[in-house]
């Protein structure tokens, strides 16, 4: 399929609101391509965010308040469901599944905790339950130390078993 030398508007709307979105460039052009059957050149697209560098940040400033309304993007919430699957993994009967699905939380706590990536959980279900709303971040925090402890005294607990 060969590149396409000028873009629709509908074309340029796309790919601002996907820069917007901090979509990378190669991306975008497979976004573009699955969407409209359209191959752009990587300089189209730089051209694209110097000519309409207002408009982007127009969209991006709309999409990042969209986000925040989004539940699972408040460090808060995501906290509550770590607390509530560590609280959940006690119902798993296998010993040693159930000290890797707690290691795996206390992972994702840790991560949270430091404010990185908490990675795949596994195959568990997020259940919210607001217990710790009324915490704040240090508190939830401190929530989460405890929760490590816990976890590594039951860890403790089942080698000398």
């Amino acid at each position: 399929m060969p590149y396409k030398s000028v873009l629709t508007s509908e074309h340029k709307d796309f790919v601002c609101q996907k820069i917007a979105e901090f979509k990378q460039n190669n991306e975008i052009e497979k976004l573009v391509l699955e969407r409209f059957g359209v191959r752009l050149h990587n300089e189209q697209i730089r051209r694209l965010e110097d000519k309409k560098h207002e408009l982007i940040e127009r969209l991006r400033k709309h999409w990042i308040a969209q986000i925040s309304k989004v539940p699972i993007m408040q460090k808060r919430v995501r906290a509550e469901r770590i607390a509530t699957l560590y609280n959940l993994s006690d119902e798993i009967t296998d010993v040693k599944a159930r000290l890797d699905m707690k290691l795996k939380i206390l992972a994702a706590a840790h991560s949270e905790a430091e404010g990185k990536t908490a990675g795949s959980l596994g195959n568990v279900y997020n259940t919210q339950i607001n217990q710790f709303s009324e915490l704040d971040d240090v508190q939830l925090k401190s929530r989460i130390r405890s929760l490590k402890t816990e976890i590594i005294k039951q860890a403790e607990q089942n080698r000398l078993k």
